[in-house]
């Protein structure tokens, strides 16, 4: 083995680190459809990632809106969520993957992700995952990883 100067040493282990963090944002691509999967779970089972139901209607918005399912008055905000376009955030760099939607649109959706602060409006998480979810997204970064190492 030949020796190396600190300098080319310290070069090889920053390509080794660019070349990881490729790795592992393509790895971080294939768990999309598992991220968009289990949002879409959320949405039909009307709860949490956790299984928890989300809170029911007040009655003032049954009167207002008419009976409709949660969080799906008009379809744009579970769309935004789930669908490539406006309002969607779907991103990833440096390793990290950024999914869910734009707090700027009319239905506010993270005053229903997080509930609002005067108590009126519920939680109700929509954009979260299951250890299910993750622990499959960390097995497809894990593989991909390992298999640079053993150099496939």
């Amino acid at each position: 083995m030949a020796l190396q100067t600190i300098d080319e040493f310290a070069a090889s282990l920053e390509r080794v680190g660019t070349t990881m963090n490729g790795v592992q944002d393509a790895a971080l691509h294939k768990c999309i459809p598992l991220v968009r999967a289990r949002i879409q779970r959320n949405y039909d089972e009307g709860g949490t990632a956790d299984g928890q139901a989300w809170p029911a209607h007040a009655p003032s918005t049954v009167k207002r809106y008419g009976p409709h399912p949660l969080l799906i008055l008009t379809g744009k905000m579970k769309a935004a969520t789930l669908d490539p376009g406006s309002g969607h955030i779907e991103n990833i760099t440096g390793g990290t993957l950024t999914f869910g939607v734009s707090g700027d649109l009319p239905e506010h959706p993270w005053v229903h992700q997080e509930g609002s602060k005067d108590g009126r409006v519920p939680q109700r998480q929509f954009v979260a995952l299951d250890n299910e979810t993750v622990d499959k997204c960390v097995e497809l970064i894990a593989d991909d990883l390992l298999s640079v190492f053993k150099g496939n």
